[in-house]
């Protein structure tokens, strides 16, 4: 059976990127979603990010920090 997409954990994350953006005016970091999604790994929050761009619901510049940004497709979900 394959994996849901986007599990209940990616569109919180998704909702976390986007009043994130919102209230700051740019991206959160790595570290900083893991401390907001209350999660000890940092590559666990990389994985679901790499789902979510691999999926086209966000998309990131590079290796640039706090480049995150929703698409089209991820802020029709949230």
């Amino acid at each position: 059976m394959a994996k849901k997409v986007l599990s209940a954990k990616r569109k919180a994350l998704l909702k976390l990127i986007h009043s994130y953006i919102e209230e700051h005016g740019y991206s959160p970091s790595v570290r900083e979603l893991t401390k907001l999604l209350n999660v000890v790994s940092t590559s666990s929050v990389h994985n679901h990010l790499r789902i979510l761009e691999d999926n086209d619901f966000i998309s990131k510049h590079g290796n640039s920090p706090r480049t995150l940004s929703l698409t089209d497709k991820g802020r029709e979900v949230i």
